[in-house]
């Protein structure tokens, strides 16, 4: 088994000790979605990439020191209103219903005000977005912010 499938295989893995029931098939889903696209998992802390580009940060373990055992923050900014149809209202309203409000956490600055797609959050913290146990309507905002990056890395 090459390396770059058995990055996969341990994501399955993983979701297979921590998640269960639809959690668990859309993990499993997400896993598929990652292999078609060429975003590899399990990187440095976590780090999901696409072509060396960090995508997102993920957390998928059994441990109960984060708020849930399957978690997402997607990389980047996201300040820029979007030109075309990979965020519409409708996505964008998805984003904007997670985005990361500073909690104190230590992990750097506190929280600051920020533009995300045209609309101004206060105490963002320094991960724009965060996805707890995301359900497929949430996975669906994720790969669409995901586009929008390899879009910018592919053009590079």
């Amino acid at each position: 088994m090459s390396n770059e499938n058995t990055c996969y295989r341990q994501f399955e893995d993983a979701a297979a000790k921590c998640l269960a029931g639809e959690t668990l098939r859309t993990a499993l889903d997400f896993s598929a979605y990652m292999q078609e696209n060429g975003i590899t998992p399990f990187g440095p802390h976590g780090a999901v990439c696409y072509r060396d580009n960090v995508l997102c940060y993920m957390l998928l373990d059994e441990g109960t020191d984060m708020p849930a055992p399957w978690t997402i923050w997607p990389e980047g900014d996201f300040n820029e209103e979007p030109t075309d149809a990979l965020l519409d209202n409708d996505m964008k309203e998805a984003a904007w219903a997670h985005v990361n409000f500073c909690t104190d956490c230590g992990c750097g600055n506190p929280g600051g005000d920020k533009v995300v797609f045209g609309r101004l959050f206060e105490k963002v913290c320094n991960s724009v977005f965060v996805f707890y146990m995301p359900d497929a309507a949430a996975l669906e905002c994720v790969k669409r912010l995901f586009a929008i990056k390899m879009r910018a890395y592919d053009a590079v």
